[in-house]
């Protein structure tokens, strides 16, 4: 799992631009970036946009694995004793200021193993269009209509993952973004009941 969400928190692009891989033909996506049109996911009445990734996009997975450490450890309250909840508290906060809730750090890495790791990486995306957007709506939207969610992530995912692998032999590239493409899809799969279909 930590490999798989390593993938995919690297998946921002740097000062909010789309990179096209070396030699690839750029899609209207890839030309347009976050002007662009994005996938859709609806739930009931509503359209949620999932957004393309930019570099805000990132801080925002960033801030959401506070968040979650956070409640994560608000939930032991009634377990814990009270100085068992302070050690806790400030070992969050002491993680925080030494930049561990940033990409691989090891509160990222503790959040983005979790149980909540897909939800927490959807709402950055959700985020990025719908900036009210909590990781409860992103469960929500994965457990009502994983298949648009799926739909919506095999669409931005791709190309995300060529930008994470340039610095790779370009004739492996396309071999592992079909694999990170496919570990995606076995996340999603772990958190609903939908069917997992290769890429």
């Amino acid at each position: 799992m930590i490999r798989r969400l390593w993938w995919a928190a690297n998946l921002f692009f740097p000062n909010g631009e789309q990179i096209v891989s070396e030699g690839a033909a750029a899609s209207v996506s890839q030309m347009l970036g976050d002007a662009g049109a994005c996938p859709t996911v609806t739930l009931g009445e509503k359209v949620w946009e999932v957004g393309w990734p930019t570099q805000r996009a990132k801080t925002t997975l960033e801030q959401l694995v506070i968040q979650v450490a956070k409640a994560n450890v608000a939930e032991l309250k009634d377990v814990l004793s009270d100085a068992e909840l302070r050690a806790e508290e400030s070992a969050i906060s002491s993680a925080i200021r030494g930049g561990h809730h940033k990409t691989r750090g090891e509160l990222w890495n503790a959040v983005c193993s979790g149980p909540e790791s897909v939800a927490v990486f959807f709402c950055a995306m959700l985020r990025e269009r719908q900036p009210k957007a909590t990781v409860e709506d992103a469960k929500a939207l994965i457990r009502e209509n994983p298949r648009e969610v799926m739909d919506a992530m095999t669409q931005v995912a791709p190309d995300f993952f060529r930008h994470v692998l340039r610095d790779q032999p370009r004739e492996e590239v396309e071999a592992m973004v079909l694999v990170l493409t496919a570990d995606l899809a076995l996340a999603l799969k772990s958190v609903t009941s939908l069917p997992h279909q290769p890429t």
